[in-house]
C-alpha cells in the first residue's frame, strides 16, 4: 500500500469536489502523524482510543490535537472533529493510504 504524502494529498484535493478554499489547503500544513490522527478522529470514541490506535501516549494525542487546531484555525471543544466531519468525503479515501506507525488502513 502506498505511503500517504503531501503530493498524494494534493492530488486528492485537486480531484475532490470541494472548492479549493483555504481550509482545504491548510490540510497540507499537517505532518504525517497529524493527518493520520485527523483521519482516525472521525471514528475514535475518545483521545484514549486514538492513542491506542496510533500506539502513542494520551498526552501526545492531546499535544497533536492542539497543534492541529492551531494549524487549521480550529479552536474550541469539538472544532477539529467538526472540521474532520466537514471534509469527511475528502479524508475518507485517504484511509486507503498506509499510516506510518499504526498501519491502519481500510481493506482493499
Amino acid at each position: 500500500m502506498p505511503k500517504l504524502t503531501i503530493q498524494n494529498l494534493l492530488r486528492c484535493i485537486h480531484n475532490s469536489p470541494f472548492p479549493k478554499d483555504e481550509d482545504v489547503f491548510l490540510l497540507t500544513t499537517l505532518t504525517q502523524r497529524e493527518l493520520d490522527l485527523l483521519i482516525l478522529l472521525i471514528e475514535a470514541s475518545s483521545n484514549k482510543d486514538l492513542a491506542q490506535k496510533l500506539g502513542i501516549e494520551l498526552k501526545s494525542v492531546e499535544n497533536y490535537k492542539t497543534r492541529m487546531g492551531d494549524k487549521l484555525n480550529q479552536t474550541g471543544k469539538g472544532a477539529l472533529l467538526r472540521f474532520a466531519i466537514k471534509y469527511r468525503s475528502l479524508l475518507e479515501p485517504l484511509k486507503n493510504w498506509r499510516c506510518i506507525k499504526c498501519n491502519a488502513a481500510s481493506p482493499s
